[in-house]
């Protein structure tokens, strides 16, 4: 069991971003994911500002996949996110949606996403691409005084921080636009 503490912040022009990091870090590792939120009918997991999902994680460059199942709980009060995380290996997405199905969770959401992946100053650094949201940056680290130091290092200490997960952001979208689909592809993927 783990804790995710993360800095989130919208990016509209990631180009000096990718620059900097491009600069000092080791090349990135690029990343296609499905991201397959459940919840029981009745909604309890969203009620109670938790998470499950299923994300299938490709490399674009040798296709390989990995399927985790992943927890998330209820986010903690601070300037960052701040939630337990617990995640699991399966072995295909379709095993891992019909052992949550048979516990009474139904998909709610899905939606693909692309990231660039990069370690920087002890950090795990994402700039994430999504459907219908544009671009976003993450930076996820071992503590709070980690994160932070690596924001300020990127430039983005002004930035908003955003404390909504990805599935909150596009659910709001999708209904503020009264899109039916709950199945969300990026163009070009």
């Amino acid at each position: 069991m783990g804790i995710e503490i993360e800095a989130k912040m919208k990016l509209d022009d990631p180009s000096a971003i990718l620059r900097h990091l491009a600069a000092a870090c080791p090349p990135p590792v690029e990343h296609i994911e499905i991201n397959t939120f459940l919840d029981t009918p009745d909604r309890s997991l969203t009620k109670s500002d938790r998470g499950l999902r299923i994300r299938t994680d490709r490399d674009p460059a040798t296709a390989i996949e990995q399927v985790i199942i992943t927890y998330k709980g209820p986010r903690q009060p601070g300037p960052l996110k701040t939630r337990q995380e617990v995640e699991l290996h399966a072995a295909s997405d379709t095993d891992a949606a019909a052992l949550l199905e048979c516990l009474g969770y139904r998909p709610t959401l899905r939606f693909e996403k692309h990231r660039t992946a990069y370690k920087f100053m002890g950090c795990a650094v994402d700039i994430d691409r999504l459907p219908l949201l544009g671009g976003f940056i993450e930076i996820e680290g071992p503590d709070e005084q980690s994160v932070m130091s690596a924001r300020r290092a990127l430039g983005l200490s002004h930035a908003p921080l955003i404390g909504d997960s990805y599935a909150t952001m596009l659910s709001q979208h999708l209904e503020r636009q009264a899109i039916a689909s709950r199945d969300i592809r990026l163009p070009g993927l």
